[in-house]
């Protein structure tokens, strides 16, 4: 067993590496739309790349800070309280906003939640969990029915091959401390297929790449494989940790 946590261990630390790369070598095209993306994967992937998480944070605004409050939140939490940028996204946000209502909680009395619930519920239940737990660090009880409906979720969205969702989900599941559960190990195994040779992951590509021919406004770097490979590398690093 614990030979076995060593390897998906060491295949996470590799897949984060290669990440960290291609992520890099996006640094240069940022803009406002992906700027607060780059800042949470560098975080993930190279933290101690002090000189640009400096230069990116120092262009961020207040209007970025409402506007990617969850992501930059994030990231200061992946950074070492002694680096710059930390306190510098820490100084732009400011207190943290009290998190949502769980105004979901009551439906998982009803056990046809997990089958009928749409894709903006079942994120917006990942995120509500994220920031009530402040990304794992606070606890509270919750009802027993959530790990387990949040495990059917998981399923499901892997068997849709549906990256994009699986990735909120099991960093629930993480802040939940629900790592030993074999739907989370199957998530991981999951997310790190779908890295591809360059380090970026992507799921579904065949139908990106018809999306982007389209529709002139979809961007994949900026609409699929920075969003994609900034969530695996985040859900990744909060398993590794």
């Amino acid at each position: 067993m614990a030979s076995a946590a060593n390897a998906a261990s060491t295949r996470i630390g590799v897949a984060l590496n290669d990440a960290g790369r291609w992520l890099s070598g996006r640094v240069s095209q940022n803009d406002r739309d992906t700027r607060a993306l780059l800042i949470l994967g560098l975080a993930c992937t190279t933290p101690d790349d002090e000189e640009t998480l400096d230069r990116l944070t120092q262009m961020i605004t207040p209007d970025d800070a409402v506007a990617s409050a969850l992501v930059l939140r994030a990231a200061a939490r992946k950074l070492s309280p002694s680096r710059r940028a930390r306190a510098r996204l820490n100084s732009v946000l400011g207190a943290a906003a009290p998190p949502p209502p769980l105004t979901w909680l009551p439906a998982l009395d009803d056990d046809t939640l997990p089958y009928v619930a749409p894709p903006d519920l079942v994120r917006q239940i990942a995120t509500s969990i994220a920031l009530v737990t402040d990304f794992g660090t606070l606890r509270r009880t919750w009802p027993p029915s959530l790990v387990d409906t949040l495990t059917f979720w998981v399923f499901c969205s892997m068997r849709d091959d549906d990256l994009d969702l699986v990735c909120p989900l099991v960093r629930a599941l993480s802040f939940l401390d629900c790592p030993d559960i074999d739907e989370f190990r199957d998530a991981i195994a999951f997310i790190l297929r779908h890295q591809r040779e360059d380090g970026r992951f992507s799921a579904q590509e065949l139908s990106l790449l018809q999306c982007s021919r389209k529709n002139a406004e979809f961007d994949l770097l900026r609409d699929a494989y920075l969003p994609m490979t900034v969530a695996s590398v985040w859900t990744l690093t909060e398993a590794h940790d």
